[in-house]
């Protein structure tokens, strides 16, 4: 059903990552009319693996299995098993998504947007300039505006006393992109995000020496608990999170508690002591 003209808008939707292709998918599907401005000279953003500062290393996989990150309306091959995909894997998919819902003639590539300014009569001008030549600009105008230029765009990096006096290299995560340029170096990385969980693992295959620095014990989730096949967010449900997370977490602790004891596999050891340190499991 198309809309009634006087609520059909012209929509500019600012970057063409998972948000950005899902904006404009879902604001063509409402009958508007739909411009995509994608800085990169290809789609996927923070997924898009460049060889200069941001995107993901060589070899990321993703957190979220198959069946989770993809869309609802556009869900993977029902043969295709659980598993986490490699980023290469989920931006193949996210060309399929444009390609199979016609985006395509909806996305501008090496198209910056710089400015948005709200006008007088309510729509909103938008300079936008190439990225190959940031001399070329262009304004347009829009009714609406749909931010989706990610959450992970600015790097959060540490500033510790006497830093600077370090005359080893400080490196933020977010311009790594592969651990051969620690290979039989001492390293210590800092923080044990799902970044810093990634990268300290690689490293360790290659440094000289490696040291991971936290504030405090986190909780770890194998990516298939318990050798099963099915990835941890399988496992999550409505029923579980109805249970009160006090009494998930007695029931785990009792679990991780038999697991340290009388496991005869190290690695279920150390899982196990490492996760009863952090003192709840389930925090929701």
């Amino acid at each position: 059903m198309e809309l009634k003209a006087k609520t059909k808008k012209k929509v500019c939707v600012i970057g063409a990552g998972p948000s950005g292709l899902i904006a404009s998918k879902e604001l063509l599907d409402e009958g508007h009319e739909v411009s995509c401005f994608e800085k990169h000279p290809r789609l996927g953003g923070v997924f898009n693996f460049t060889d200069f500062k941001g995107g993901i290393f060589d070899t990321t996989p993703l957190t979220v299995s198959n069946y989770f990150m993809a869309y609802s309306c556009f869900p993977p091959d029902s043969n295709e098993k659980r598993k986490y995909w490699s980023f290469r894997e989920y931006t193949d998919y996210l060309s399929d998504f444009v390609d199979h819902f016609k985006l395509g003639s909806h996305i501008h590539y090496n198209r910056k947007v710089t400015s948005v300014k709200r006008q007088d009569d309510g729509t909103y001008a938008v300079v936008i300039e190439q990225s190959h030549d940031p001399l070329q600009t262009d304004i347009q105008y829009f009714d609406a505006i749909a931010v989706c230029s990610g959450t992970h765009q600015l790097p959060r990096s540490i500033d510790i006393k006497g830093q600077e006096a370090f005359q080893g290299k400080i490196q933020h995560s977010a311009a790594f992109k592969t651990a051969e340029e620690y290979k039989g170096k001492r390293v210590l990385c800092v923080g044990i995000g799902e970044s810093g969980a990634d990268l300290t693992h690689k490293i360790a295959q290659v440094a000289k020496q490696c040291t991971l620095s936290i504030r405090q014990y986190q909780v770890i989730v194998e990516r298939f608990p318990f050798g099963r096949k099915f990835p941890n967010d399988a496992f999550t449900s409505y029923a579980l999170y109805s249970i009160p997370s006090v009494i998930q977490n007695k029931l785990v602790n009792l679990q991780l508690a038999f697991m340290e004891k009388f496991s005869k596999d190290k690695k279920v050891v150390a899982y196990a002591k490492w996760n009863r340190r952090t003192g709840n499991f389930f925090n929701h």
